[in-house]
């Protein structure tokens, strides 16, 4: 009874909301024509002030339970223009059903600009740079402090600009740049295998708004097996280089992939979709395990196929345990090259 307890309450949160006031929302579970009201209080019936597309990314500026639903308060960040939540927009309420949070970017501290980025959050502490090495134009080096999250407003590169400033922030982008950098040195040291630096690379690279990328690590004969389980199996699904390459192409194209734990319910979801929620930042990685077993993924007889789960386990969390997501990456060798030919999207928390 405990156990299921303890898995009721992992699968029925909310979007990753963990009680603290997120920085940054992004508006994830609706179709690609379709749009998330923004209303003048946290209730179905309130007025609707404004709309958001999939994919927008706000501001958040609070949140709160309503019943068994958790909405969340949310506000236009300059350049990040909507049809119906742009410039001038009033913050609204969201059902945080439709959002997936971020504690990483810019902000205003205090309300006011000066290009600061923070990393994240956690205990209602934040880490936010505070100074940076540079070496011929070059960011070799940063250091953090922490800054009470109540001093923070996410803002855009835009909005986190200083009054002084003509233009925009751009030291973010080497921030990330020198952290993705770091980190893919910091895996590639792991294991001195080809197939493993294959993976890496890989997972440096995976980005669905570059399908090319993801495309080249695979091989046309072979194709691409993705699951949406944490094993592959009858609902896996096969797909050609082809069908990778033009997958935003076909975002309204949504497939079965599975039936819920719970109720059986089936989910479906375009292949674009599925693939985004995979993605892992290189600089979010910190664990890596070789698979001892390939998660039930059909490697052909004759061949050799290898694993790699690629985690990230939130070290602050009181329940580290299930607090983790990752992904798992399965490589075949054909004709004296590695290949990526499996991926799933290994994750208890929700």
């Amino acid at each position: 009874m405990i156990k299921f307890l303890i898995l009721y309450f992992l699968f029925s949160s909310v979007s990753g909301w963990t009680g603290e006031v997120p920085l940054f929302a992004y508006v994830v579970n609706l179709s690609p024509h379709d749009t998330l009201n923004v209303r003048s209080s946290p209730d179905y019936h309130a007025k609707k002030t404004g709309a958001l597309p999939l994919d927008a990314r706000v501001g958040v500026d609070s949140c709160k339970k309503v019943g068994h639903s958790t909405w969340c308060k949310v506000f236009h960040l300059a350049q990040y223009d909507y049809d119906a939540f742009g410039y001038g927009a009033k913050p609204g309420w969201v059902n945080a059903r439709y959002l997936t949070f971020s504690d990483r970017g810019y902000v205003l501290v205090e309300g006011e600009g000066n290009c600061d980025y923070v990393l994240g959050c956690s205990h209602g502490k934040c880490d936010i740079v505070s100074h940076i090495a540079t070496r011929s134009d070059k960011v070799v080096g940063i250091e953090t402090q922490k800054i009470a999250r109540s001093r923070l407003k996410g803002a855009s590169h835009f909005g986190a600009a200083s009054k002084e400033m003509d233009g925009y922030c751009v030291t973010g982008r080497y921030i990330e740049d020198y952290l993705k950098e770091k980190a893919l040195k910091t895996l590639r040291s792991k294991y001195d295998d080809s197939a493993y630096q294959k993976a890496v690379y890989f997972i440096r690279d995976f980005d669905v708004m570059w399908p090319e990328k993801i495309s080249k690590y695979m091989h046309s004969n072979i194709g691409l097996q993705v699951s949406y389980r944490t094993c592959f199996g009858k609902e896996s699904r096969l797909f050609t280089d082809h069908e990778i390459y033009t997958m935003e192409k076909n975002r309204s194209r949504v497939l079965f992939w599975r039936h819920t734990e719970g109720r059986g319910d089936k989910i479906y979801k375009s292949l674009y979709d599925v693939m985004k929620s995979m993605q892992l930042p290189v600089s979010e990685i910190n664990q890596v395990k070789p698979l001892t077993s390939l998660r039930g993924f059909p490697c052909p007889k004759h061949r050799q196929c290898k694993g790699y789960a690629f985690l990230h386990i939130n070290e602050d969390s009181d329940t580290k345990e299930y607090d983790w997501q990752g992904l798992v990456v399965i490589l075949e060798k054909y004709q004296g090259k590695w290949y990526i030919v499996g991926l799933l999207k290994d994750r208890w928390t929700i």
